[in-house]
């Protein structure tokens, strides 16, 4: 089993936080994640679409959006099936509300904590397909389901 280390690097987190008017734990967390000086700060608490990476940095994505382009266009239907914790229930919102956006018949799928566990499983895969969907997004899954 693996082990998470957390890092408590040394700061005035309160002089901090006052400096920028954020919380003592947001200061941490900075500070863990190594942000340090005004533009730094700045960039971490303003940041705009130019300062995320490149989307085409990811491997295949070209392939991946050609694929979604032609269901929209076939009117295939496409679910998205997220994780249960926040970050993937705001994954799957970005991503049906965007992907409606570009006119996809698209849902969602929060699977149940207890019931289906984390990531995607033949369960979901299985429910999906009784219910005529033809493609599967998966997000905030991890990658840990290879046989799926």
């Amino acid at each position: 089993m693996k082990k998470w280390f957390v890092y408590a690097k040394k700061a005035d987190f309160n002089a901090i936080a006052d400096k920028y008017n954020i919380t003592p734990v947001v200061t941490r967390i900075m500070r863990n994640r190594d942000v340090e000086g005004d533009e730094a700060v700045n960039r971490y608490l303003n940041g705009g679409l130019k300062d995320l990476y490149s989307a085409s940095l990811m491997k295949d994505v070209d392939k991946a959006v050609a694929i979604i382009v032609e269901k929209i266009n076939q009117g295939k239907k496409i679910r998205v099936i997220g994780d249960y914790d926040i970050d993937g229930i705001m994954a799957i919102y970005v991503l049906i509300k965007g992907l409606r956006r570009c006119g996809a018949f698209v849902d969602g799928r929060i699977p149940h904590r207890v019931k289906d566990g984390y990531g995607i499983n033949e369960s979901l895969i299985r429910d999906a397909h009784e219910g005529g969907v033809d493609t599967i997004i998966t997000c905030d899954n991890g990658i840990a389901a290879a046989e799926q």
